[in-house]
């Protein structure tokens, strides 16, 4: 319906907030943009949300869409004070019951990654990747050059504070060799 993915976004927020994801700045954020697309969606018919409450609290979340026989799992929280009653499983056992009675989905994605619920509950896995083309031009290889060591510096800079911080608890760890970019 018109104005589902506003409604949604609302009353998922504090869920949102409290999610790890969240706390690495790479989820739900507050634009207006993610309101717009999953209103734009609502309005094609092809948001699918789904929010858990213990009580009257909000704890767990999905937001996907269907497309055809497809059901496409595209963010997911939970709020981690209900950790122990794994509200994320929870949900996604309520999602597949519902999607499964409506006999209309034969295909369910649920994304990129290899989180250990994906495993649990997939029984095909596919490999993905994004591509990016690039014209063939000096500026594209110094960029693509510079990009690729400035991953390496991000990996070396992870583990050596990783191996850091295990030194300071007593453990011994070392930082992993920087790969070379291709």
């Amino acid at each position: 319906q018109p104005g589902d993915g506003a409604r949604f976004f609302d009353a998922a927020a504090p869920v949102a907030t409290a999610s790890w994801q969240a706390k690495q700045g790479t989820e739900f954020s507050t634009s207006p943009d993610l309101r717009a697309r999953l209103d734009d969606l609502a309005d094609r018919g092809l948001l699918r949300c789904y929010l858990l409450h213990v009580g009257e609290t909000p704890c767990a979340f999905v937001i996907g869409y269907a497309w055809r026989s497809e059901f496409h799992y595209i963010r997911i929280a939970y709020d981690p004070r209900f950790a122990k009653l794994s509200p994320g499983t929870a949900l996604l056992y309520l999602l597949l019951e519902e999607l499964c009675a409506e006999q209309r989905v034969s295909l369910v994605s649920l994304g990129a990654g290899d989180f250990g619920y994906k495993a649990q509950f997939g029984n095909v896995h596919v490999d993905i990747g994004d591509v990016l083309f690039l014209r063939r031009t000096l500026k594209n290889r110094v960029l693509v050059q510079a990009h690729g060591r400035f991953r390496d510096a991000v990996v070396f800079a992870r583990d050596w504070l990783r191996a850091r911080k295990a030194k300071g608890s007593g453990g011994a760890a070392k930082p992993a060799a920087a790969k070379p970019a291709p």
